[in-house]
């Protein structure tokens, strides 16, 4: 509100401009003395607030970048008692000094726990010096295996495909099974009845013969069996019954021989 003017004339409106004029007067009053108040306080709060920080060995390692109301311990202590230093703004001041020797007791065991602790470093390094060793250990046991005069018989490769799976093992051995096809018996031979010729493609070649083959028809009233002598590739397979047979059961082969 702005300053009344106050007029020569003693009446109602001459007292009432001076009561305006007082109570705004007392009302800025307030507000500088609260705005005052509220500085110095801050002001205050500054100067007594202690932010406590690790401890620092001796004077010179106080840093030199602090906040204002840091404040740290010097280890170096002279009689068993350490001064205590408070950064206030522009300059770190002594502002106290206590006997630190249990202090310093309790702060050099927790370091020398921590010391002991692995680091992130040291674990990662002691997990690939494991690793290396147990990778090691396995390739020398290898080693010995397949050197070994008397040689252990071991899985050399295996797998499976369209023409059913395979193991080939160490010794040279190779192993071939599958169920590849439905037969049916319908075509009259002498006093049986046979199925169409099919052949079985073995999922693996074998490498020489003799190559050994087993077929048998999954029903209690068939039987299989192969027709010739089985190539390195493949092998010929008929199923039979006393009578015949339209219903088509599945042929089980299995082959035997050699891989190398």
């Amino acid at each position: 509100m702005p300053q009344k003017i106050i007029g020569t004339q003693w009446n109602r409106e001459t007292r009432n401009a001076i009561n305006d004029n007082d109570t705004e007067l007392f009302r800025a009053v307030n507000n500088i003395s609260g705005k005052i108040t509220d500085e110095i306080y801050s002001e205050i709060r500054n100067d007594v607030k202690l932010n406590w920080k690790e401890p620092v060995n001796t004077v010179a390692d106080l840093p030199p970048n602090a906040q204002t109301g840091d404040t740290r311990m010097i280890r170096e202590t002279v009689n068993g008692v350490s001064p205590i230093y408070r950064y206030n703004g522009l300059s770190w001041v002594e502002i106290q000094q206590i006997n630190s020797t249990a202090i310093t007791e309790v702060d050099q065991r927790l370091q020398a726990e921590i010391n002991k602790r692995e680091t992130p470093e040291g674990a990662q390094a002691k997990a690939n010096a494991a690793k290396d060793s147990a990778i090691k250990n396995i390739n020398d046991l290898e080693k010995k295996i397949y050197n070994d005069a008397d040689e252990v018989v071991k899985v050399v490769e295996k797998g499976s495909n369209a023409n059913g799976e395979y193991i080939r093992y160490s010794d040279g051995t190779q192993y071939c099974w599958a169920e590849p096809f439905a037969q049916t018996a319908m075509i009259k031979a002498g006093g049986l009845w046979r199925s169409e010729l099919r052949d079985w493609t073995y999922p693996k070649p074998f490498a020489k013969r003799p190559v050994s083959i087993s077929a048998q028809a999954l029903s209690y009233a068939r039987w299989a069996d192969i027709s010739g002598r089985p190539s390195l590739t493949s092998a010929s397979i008929y199923q039979y019954g006393y009578a015949e047979g339209t219903n088509a059961y599945t042929t089980a082969v299995f082959a035997f021989g050699w891989w190398k």
